[in-house]
C-alpha cells in the first residue's frame, strides 16, 4: 500500500477455529522479524444460530413512539460474536385494510445501528394501532440473504400501551421475561412429570403411547424451546447490565 503499509488476506483457518494468534513478516527469503502484533481469529456468523429480542418484537406495545429490538449475531458454535460490520436486513411491513386498491401492505422504514460488539440495534416506529410483520435476514458468506432463528416476527400496537413499554427496559420487556419464566418453568415441571415413570403403569398401552406422543411432541418443538430459552437469557444480562450501570 505504501513504505510503511502493506495488506494480505487470510488464510481459512476453518479447521482450527477462532483462535488467537500472532504476525511477523519475512521480507524475501530473510528471516522473520523478531518484533510481532497480536491478531485473532473467528468463527463467521450464521443465520440459524443468531437471534433477535426486544420491545419491538412483542405485542400491546404504544404507536406513535420509537421503539427498538435488538439483533444478536453468533457464530457455528453459538456464541455471541464481539464484531460488528455482518449485513442484517429487516422488513417491517403492515397490512392496511380498505384502500382505494383493496388491502394494502406498507413498508416501514428502520435504521440499524451496528454498535461493532455483535449486537445491532433496530429502531422504527409505526403510527397508529396495528400488528406488523418483521422479517430479519442475514447476508451469509455465500451472498445470500437467509432468515434468521424466529424470524419472522409478529408486533402489535395500542393505544393503550404506556410509552414506557416501547423501551428497552420497559414494562412490556419486563412482562414478557416474567411471563417467559413462568412459562418455562412449568414447561420442565410437565416435562418432568411426563417422563417420570414412577407413579405410572408401563404396562398400559395408553400410558405408553402418551409418552411417546410428548417425547415426540417436545423433539418437534426443541428448536423453538432453545431459542425461547436464549432471548430469555439476552434479555435477562441486558436487565442486568442496566441494574448494574445505574449502582455504578
Amino acid at each position: 500500500m505504501s513504505p510503511t503499509e502493506l495488506t494480505c488476506v487470510t488464510p481459512n483457518f476453518e479447521m482450527f477455529g477462532p483462535k488467537e494468534c500472532v504476525i511477523q513478516l519475512a521480507m524475501a527469503a530473510d528471516d522473520l522479524t523478531t518484533t510481532w502484533i497480536p491478531f485473532n481469529f473467528y468463527l463467521n456468523t450464521r443465520a440459524l444460530k443468531s437471534l433477535a429480542y426486544g420491545p419491538g418484537l412483542l405485542n400491546e406495545v404504544k404507536p406513535n413512539e420509537p421503539i427498538e429490538f435488538v439483533i444478536v449475531a453468533r457464530n457455528d458454535n453459538g456464541e455471541n460474536r464481539n464484531s460488528g460490520r455482518d449485513t442484517f436486513e429487516v422488513k417491517i411491513t403492515q397490512c392496511v385494510q380498505g384502500g382505494a386498491d383493496g388491502d394494502e401492505i406498507r413498508e416501514i422504514p428502520n435504521e440499524i445501528i451496528d454498535n461493532d460488539t455483535g449486537f445491532y440495534n433496530v429502531k422504527y416506529q409505526v403510527e397508529d394501532e396495528c400488528t406488523v410483520n418483521i422479517e430479519i435476514k442475514f447476508l451469509n458468506d455465500k451472498e445470500q440473504m437467509v432468515p434468521i432463528r424466529g424470524s419472522p416476527f409478529q408486533a402489535s400496537f395500542r393505544n393503550s400501551a404506556s410509552a414506557k413499554d416501547n423501551q428497552l427496559i420497559g414494562g412490556a420487556m419486563d412482562r414478557h421475561i416474567k411471563k417467559e419464566l413462568d412459562r418455562l418453568t412449568n414447561l420442565m415441571i410437565d416435562s418432568k412429570k411426563e417422563l417420570n415413570s414412577k407413579d405410572k403403569e408401563m404396562k398400559d398401552v395408553k400410558i405408553l403411547l402418551r409418552v411417546k406422543e410428548f417425547v415426540e411432541e417436545t423433539q418437534a418443538n426443541t428448536d423453538l424451546i432453545a431459542l425461547n430459552i436464549d432471548q430469555l437469557d439476552e434479555s435477562l444480562k441486558l436487565f442486568q447490565l442496566h441494574k448494574l450501570s445505574k449502582e455504578a
